[in-house]
This record gives C-alpha cells, sequence and structure tokens, in this order.
C-alpha cells in the first residue's frame, strides 16, 4: 500500500520556485498552465518520483509502453532538467503545443499541451530507416498530429517535423498523475 507521503515524494535538486517564476514562464510562453500542474511545480519543481511509472494505453486497452520517468522537468533557466530548454530544444521533433514535462532513459517524453492541458506520451525514437533494432512503438508512427483522434500511420503527411509517435495518456495533469505507479530501474 502506497502512503499519501510516497504518492506525491519527489527528489527535486533544482531552486523552490514562487508564483512569479510560473507567471514569468508562462508569459514567456504566452500560455497559462494548468493550476494542478503550477501546484506540482511550486511543490517540487521537477525532480525523480518516487512513483515513476505509467502505463501507455493501445486502443485495444493493452499496454504499448510502461513510460518509467526518470525526471521531471522543473523551471531552471542556469542549468539542466529546464522546461523551457528542453521545450526550444525539441521544438522541431514534437508539435509546438506540446511541453515536455518529463523523460524517460530512452529520451522519450510525457507532454502538456498547452492548449487542452492533457497528457501525450511522444516516443522521441521511432525506427530509423535500415536499423536491425526493433522498435514496438512503429506501427504508431505518423508524421501529422491531431490530439483529438487515435494515432495511426499517415503515410500520405509532409511536414518538415522529425516522425515521432504521439499518444494520448491521460486529460489532465491531475490523471496523469494518479496513473503513476512504482515501477524503477535500479
Amino acid at each position: 500500500m502506497i502512503t499519501a507521503e510516497e504518492k506525491y515524494k519527489i527528489d527535486s535538486k533544482l531552486p523552490k520556485l514562487k508564483a512569479q517564476d510560473i507567471t514569468q514562464f508562462e508569459k514567456s510562453l504566452n500560455v497559462t498552465l494548468p493550476a494542478s500542474y503550477k501546484n506540482f511545480l511550486t511543490t517540487n519543481n521537477g525532480g525523480i518520483p518516487y512513483l515513476d511509472s505509467c502505463d501507455v494505453m493501445a486502443t485495444d486497452n493493452k499496454i504499448l509502453y510502461t513510460f518509467v520517468i526518470k525526471k521531471f522537468l522543473g523551471i531552471n533557466p542556469r542549468g539542466y532538467d529546464d522546461l523551457m530548454k528542453m521545450y526550444l530544444k525539441h521544438k522541431s521533433k514534437i508539435p509546438t503545443e506540446l511541453l515536455p514535462i518529463a523523460y524517460d532513459r530512452f529520451h522519450n517524453f510525457m507532454c502538456l499541451n498547452l492548449l487542452e492541458h492533457s497528457i501525450f506520451f511522444c516516443n522521441n525514437n521511432p525506427q530509423k530507416e535500415g536499423s536491425e533494432h526493433k522498435n514496438p512503438l512503429d506501427a504508431l508512427n505518423f508524421d501529422n498530429y491531431d490530439d483529438k483522434s487515435t494515432p495511426e500511420p499517415d503515410k500520405t503527411a509532409t511536414t518538415d517535423m522529425e516522425p515521432v509517435s504521439i499518444y494520448l495518456v491521460a486529460k489532465d495533469f491531475d490523471t496523469f498523475f494518479n496513473k503513476l505507479y512504482r515501477k524503477r530501474f535500479n
């Protein structure tokens, strides 16, 4: 049985945030973050969670991928694991309305949709042409993104973005956070 203390336990090395830090971040992206995510940032400002895993489900309710969070990102303009730096670094790979908020050891992301506040899994490692390593998420690769539909390959889409797999995980940050469970790999 997980205690309430363990559920919200995050090991963060980033500096504590004030409301003005989050407001400044929102202004820089011209967005309003959901209250639950702002509360998370104010309380934790990123870090390594005790409850670290979330299953990404296929449309047939089978587990497609288990996302094991290496770290939640925070606001840290002077250093590592910064939301803005990660957003800017990967904006050519993922739709601009998706803000990476956590990453796994394979450099995939959980992203917050800045328009609808839902949470998406982004596979940043689709199988490359001629690669001998098989990626189980290749069936979901598509070049065009529509967050209202079930991800399916789109062979006709053209875009300047590199192909990534994007999959809806939760309707909001609270629902996502409540789906987390313990599965840390040491």
